[in-house]
């Protein structure tokens, strides 16, 4: 039965990959109807259960880790480009962003990570990996009416996100700074938030473990299993210097959830 299953996701995630790679690296293909079909098989697969038994067998192997590496740099441009269309699609009116389906679900997930991790109107809270549309951002800002930094380390995304920012009348909440995260001080804030595709994980965690206030939580966005075949997962190395409180999951189709962290010791540094 375990060969079967091996066998099975082996044939499917390798065909997935090829197609994902093989595609033209344009606006138009990735979000076309068939690129979009693809991500979505690989989103399925991700999310299967069959193969929850297999998962950390297969990517401690060589040949998976490479093919998980290429369909996060896929994953991570799909989303980019996803990313970029909706917030012209905003700008230009075409879609209502609080009537939006698939935003909506981004709300729902931003609503429990708050709840569970503490927010309200006092909170000061920093955002790592806003990208060029910071929809979990604007989330927490309407929910709960805090003070939201969002910083990151892309030019483009940094333009378009205040642009966006400024659209939806909320730049007096929330401030967008281009740095570099892993060199941030964090010591300001009671709320600290890293998105999945927010990198060097190793390098903006030890920063914030050195720099963070005590008593400040950390929201910390990873995957489990196979979905590490779309965003790579927090190595449990980076967090022996935290203690878990708990995790936030999303719905179904959510591929990340969030732990959420708080220091072990006002004096705990890497």
């Amino acid at each position: 039965m375990k060969n079967n299953l091996y066998n099975n996701f082996k044939s499917d995630i390798e065909a997935i990959t090829a197609e994902l790679c093989a595609a033209e690296k344009s606006p138009a293909v990735f979000l076309s109807e068939d690129f979009t079909t693809l991500i979505e098989q690989l989103e399925n697969i991700a999310r299967d259960r069959q193969y929850n038994e297999l998962s950390k067998e297969l990517l401690d192997t060589a040949h998976f880790r490479n093919l998980a590496h290429q369909t996060r740099r896929v994953y991570e441009l799909f989303e980019v480009f996803l990313e970029t269309s909706t917030y012209l699609d905003i700008v230009s009116g075409k879609i209502d962003f609080l009537k939006d389906q698939f935003i909506g679900r981004t709300f729902e997930f931003a609503k429990k990570e708050s709840l569970e991790a503490g927010f309200t109107p006092e909170s000061k809270v920093v955002f790592i990996g806003g990208g060029p549309f910071p929809e979990t951002a604007i989330a927490y800002s309407k929910q709960n009416n805090c003070k939201i930094t969002i910083i990151d380390n892309n030019p483009e995304a940094v333009v378009l996100s205040t642009k966006i920012i400024s659209e939806l009348g909320l730049d007096k909440t929330i401030s967008i700074r281009y740095c570099d995260a892993a060199e941030h001080d964090y010591s300001g804030y009671t709320h600290i938030v890293v998105a999945a595709l927010a990198k060097p994980k190793p390098l903006i965690m030890r920063q914030i473990c050195d720099t963070m206030p005590a008593g400040a939580v950390v929201v910390c966005r990873n995957v489990e299993g196979l979905r590490g075949f779309i965003y790579e997962p927090v190595n449990n190395d980076l967090l022996e210097h935290f203690t878990h409180q708990s995790k936030v999951y999303g719905d179904d189709k959510t591929i990340v959830h969030s732990l959420i962290l708080k220091k072990y010791s006002e004096h705990s540094h890497f």
